[in-house]
């Protein structure tokens, strides 16, 4: 009975590590590609390519491939170099969650030490790997929009509104944030307050997604955090609004609104002589220049059209 019990016990123990590797792994990407002879075309095997910033790489097998593991999604720089060839690096290559970044690298042969050859990595228009309907926001929507919040970014895509996804239910749709769900299990809620600036990128699924997500009818939003790095890092952010209305109508303090031209002297003149009017007995000339005062811009802020904003 207790070689069962251990058997058991152990085999539990196997479920749980693999279930938590797995989980580990669901929040990484990998970067896959081929080197070779840009003259030749030939596959230069052994050739080494790096993750810049990271202590991560690969070296090319025997016939040029290479593939780079559990990578936290984010933009990267790859450098490739062998013996005898000049080095390339390729920047702004996306990695995403659960999806294969393709990158290849031809290098030139040289016997002279020369700088690296810096190219722009391209993020496909067509993922092939990707079944179901996936849409990813990047750190770019917070740096270069209006977006200031997880739910206002998500509003950037097609089909979201004020949190509903494909018209459904505020509840219909899982929010996770590194694949851990942020549903507050009392009331089915998804709770959103998630710092922006610690977010590397937000995958939406909005259909086609896997029966590990069964409790999601609408969509699934997961929030990848950012990798640390070496070094000391922050976030500064500073925007500027110029003045102007930035709304129909006329101003909100103009003297045509209603404020001011209905509650006039006469309509504080009858208040004041109404006996059920909480204002009896008072003087209207000075109800009046109160009222006047709080529909007035503050003098110190000034007429908000005509005032420019500062948010840092």
């Amino acid at each position: 009975m207790q070689g069962k019990f251990f058997l058991v016990s152990t085999f539990a123990l196997m479920i749980v590590v693999l279930f938590s590797l797995s989980q580990v792994h669901a929040q990484t990407g990998k970067i896959a590609g081929i080197i070779t002879d840009e003259s030749t075309g030939e596959p230069l095997p052994g050739a080494n390519v790096v993750v810049g910033g990271l202590p991560l790489g690969a070296s090319a097998d025997a016939e040029g491939f290479f593939y780079i593991l559990n990578i936290t999604p984010g933009v990267y720089s790859l450098t490739a170099t062998f013996v005898g060839f000049q080095d390339v690096t390729k920047t702004n290559v996306v990695v995403s969650l659960n999806k294969t970044a393709s990158i290849d690298f031809a290098l030139n042969a040289t016997t002279l030490e020369t700088e690296a050859i810096i190219v722009n990595a391209e993020r496909p228009a067509v993922k092939k790997d990707l079944t179901a309907s996936e849409r990813i926001i990047g750190t770019e929507v917070f740096e270069r929009s209006w977006v200031r919040t997880v739910e206002e970014a998500l509003e950037t895509q097609p089909g979201i509104f004020k949190g509903h996804i494909r018209g459904g239910n505020l509840t219909e749709s899982v929010y996770m944030l590194d694949n851990v769900s942020l549903n507050s299990g009392l009331l089915s809620d998804n709770y959103q307050g998630v710092n922006t600036t610690t977010v590397e990128e937000i995958s939406v699924l909005t259909g086609g997604y896997n029966a590990e997500h069964g409790n999601a009818m609408s969509g699934i939003v997961n929030i990848v955090t950012k990798e640390s790095s070496s070094g000391i890092h922050g976030t500064a952010l500073v925007r500027v609004r110029p003045s102007g209305k930035y709304h129909w109508g006329r101003n909100m303090y103009s003297q045509d609104n209603y404020d001011w031209k209905n509650f006039d002297l006469n309509y504080w003149t009858n208040e004041s002589q109404d006996s059920d009017s909480p204002y009896f007995g008072r003087n209207p000339n000075e109800l009046l220049a109160q009222w006047q005062t709080q529909i007035t811009p503050d003098p110190n802020q000034g007429d908000y059209a005509n005032r420019t904003e500062y948010e840092t």
